[in-house]
């Protein structure tokens, strides 16, 4: 019996012993070694490795203004564990022009089948409108762009649009398969997730290659989609060669329910929107429109309103959105400043189509009165910070003027920089119709 003790004591010591040897090994695997994002470069982090050819940067802050959290509640608790994929609800959100411009690509380039390589649903290669249908690889106009995640609830049919919209890194890495950054810059792959009732559910995917080494996110950071993130700019420093001809961005998206359309209508988007994640369908199609019938003006059912300024209070804000269409039922700044501004608060987010702005010739004033420059603008906060979606230039002072436009939105804002006469900008309404 005492030598029994004596056995069992020793190999209590010797498990503990061992045991004590397995924690060290493992502190040592989760902080000694080099973990995914411990060598960012950028747009991108990369693990270390000798054979990079000297390409390692020495890494730079976080954006912890953007992170939420660095492992997601619920859902990624557990390694390898990810949001629902089920989808039950139909969520749904419109993936976005990556550049702050009209987005450009052609039949040849783009969507549905331009070398899918990370097994997306589809795949094209976008770069910003050049004014013609060639692609921009001759005049490097994308050069040293910003590039952003811009990723919106929106409402598809027979489906609800997501409470929240969030994004986790996935991974990254280099976009050629030499694994030379100088052949064709990074990629960024995010995780969208939807967010119903407390519940997460994860959308799909986007993959965007050719990025250059300017901002950093580490993998498993989960930024909240409140409204567009810079995510870097595109590479620009590379010589062509079989992976990448000039400044562009190759996207790919994959959506787990088999349903990741794309919204390009060569040679140009029309809006903002490339494609759409989530939803309820079961093909890989040109994105349909949301909705049908005549639009609906959502600014008649705007629930606030502010502005730079007004004459009155005969003329204030709200007159521009109550349907009046009349002299005297129109916003009017005070004068006192050639820029001013309104905000409209259309009470719940929006399918937007088109903008039209009735202007001071619209109902009999001199065309002299109508404004020349301006731009229209939405945010998810009625404080911005905003967007512009368009940009417009009146030189001809037209009394209506209208812009066809493709996005989500519950906060939409005119800025006007060039009123036309004087300093008073004169709005006798201000549409935001959509369906």
């Amino acid at each position: 019996m005492k030598n029994l003790s004596q056995g069992a004591f020793a190999a209590v010591l010797v498990s503990l012993l061992l045991l004590a040897a397995c924690n060290d090994n493992e502190n040592d695997t989760d902080l000694s070694k080099d973990q995914p994002g411990d060598y960012l470069d950028g747009g991108t982090s990369v693990q270390r490795n000798n054979n990079l050819n000297g390409d390692n940067k020495p890494p730079a802050a976080f954006r912890e203004d953007l992170i939420i959290e660095r492992v997601e509640s619920d859902f990624f608790k557990e390694a390898g564990q990810s949001a629902r994929t089920d989808n039950p609800y139909g969520l749904a959100v419109s993936v976005n022009s990556p550049y702050n411009g009209k987005t450009e690509t052609t039949s040849y380039w783009g969507p549905p089948t331009h070398g899918i390589y990370w097994g997306g649903d589809w795949s094209g290669d976008f770069w910003l409108d050049n004014g013609n249908t060639s692609a921009d690889f001759g005049n490097f106009i994308s050069c040293y762009k910003d590039v952003y995640l811009d990723v919106n609830a929106i409402q598809y049919p027979g489906g609800t649009a997501p409470q929240a919209v969030k994004a986790r890194l996935l991974s990254n890495g280099y976009a050629c398969a030499n694994q030379n950054y100088n052949s064709g810059g990074y990629t960024q792959q995010w995780e969208i997730i939807g967010v119903h009732n407390g519940v997460e559910y994860q959308l799909g995917w986007i993959l965007y290659a050719h990025l250059a080494s300017n901002l950093v996110y580490s993998p498993g950071t989960v930024l909240n989609l409140s409204g567009p993130v810079k995510i870097g700019t595109t590479f620009s420093t590379g010589s062509a060669n079989g992976c990448w001809g000039s400044c562009h961005l190759h996207i790919e998206l994959f959506n787990h329910r088999n349903w990741s359309c794309y919204d390009v209508n060569p040679p140009a988007t029309q809006a903002s929107r490339i494609g759409i994640l989530g939803g309820l369908g079961s093909s890989v199609v040109n994105c349909p429109d949301i909705g049908s019938g005549t639009m609906t003006n959502w600014a008649r059912n705007a629930i606030n309103c502010n502005r730079s300024s007004a004459y009155s209070s005969q003329y204030d804000c709200n007159k521009a959105y109550d349907g009046g269409y009349s002299g005297t039922s129109k916003w009017v700044s005070d004068g006192n400043h050639p820029t001013s501004w309104m905000t409209l608060d259309l009470g719940a987010l929006r399918d937007i189509r088109e903008f039209k702005i009735f202007h001071a010739g619209s109902v009999g004033e001199p065309a002299i009165s109508n404004i020349k420059a301006y731009q229209v603008q939405y945010s998810n906060s009625f404080y911005g910070p905003w967007y512009t979606i368009v940009n417009a230039n009146n030189n001809g002072q037209a009394s209506v003027t209208t812009h066809a436009v493709n996005l989500t939105a519950r906060y939409v804002n005119i800025l006007i920089t060039d009123p036309g006469a004087d300093n008073y900008t004169r709005i006798v309404e201000f549409e935001v119709n959509g369906n």
